[in-house]
């Protein structure tokens, strides 16, 4: 999240080819906090400065339908996405630069969709994901998506929202409840010996 704020920052003031930015995350709590993250950096918000939206506000701007968040079953939210991946973006709707926070959470269908929105001229796409954090368990290929990962993925090494203790219980509890194993990785690295269970 705040890797993608202060690239949000950079490109707002620091990119006079990127007009438009769009923040996408898939929790509607975390909306909020980006804006007022946005804020503090002195970022302007909306169409002159960067969108931040859920992912179902952006299928609803796309549809013009409003799209209801609770209590809803998948196939609703698989009608959603189909609907939103039926419109026709005009370029001047397009975004310069879409970033993409709990980008575990997003399918390949939803992914399409983003893909959509993206001016291809600029090209700027940044999706943060936290494998430990795929509640879903979404499956995706980034290919069938139409993004183009080979080359581009940098992975942080560290696990800085916890204590070491907190991280090596989660590490036993994907792990099944079997120990960590030491790896030549060192630090914090070696509290989560392969991200991809």
């Amino acid at each position: 999240t705040l890797v993608l704020v202060h690239q949000a920052v950079f490109l707002q003031k620091y990119n006079p080819g990127v007009k438009r930015i769009l923040f996408l995350c898939y929790n509607a709590a975390l909306v909020n906090y980006l804006r007022r993250l946005l804020a503090m950096q002195g970022v302007p918000l909306g169409p002159q400065g960067v969108e931040v939206f859920t992912f179902y506000e952006l299928c609803a701007r796309l549809t013009g339908e409003e799209i209801l968040h609770e209590r809803q079953d998948l196939a609703y939210y698989d009608t959603v996405i189909d609907l939103a991946l039926e419109q026709k973006v005009e370029p001047e709707r397009m975004y310069d630069a879409i970033l993409v926070d709990e980008g575990q959470d997003f399918s390949d269908r939803m992914l399409q969709v983003i893909m959509m929105c993206l001016n291809r001229k600029t090209d700027v796409l940044t999706i943060a994901l936290d494998e430990g954090q795929d509640v879903y368990r979404t499956k995706r290929s980034w290919s069938s998506a139409g993004i183009q990962v080979k080359g581009r993925v940098k992975r942080l090494g560290m696990v800085y929202r916890s204590t070491r203790e907190i991280a090596e219980f989660a590490a036993r509890f994907r792990n099944n409840g079997q120990p960590v194993q030491e790896t030549t990785g060192g630090g914090q690295l070696r509290l989560f010996p392969d991200p991809r269970i």
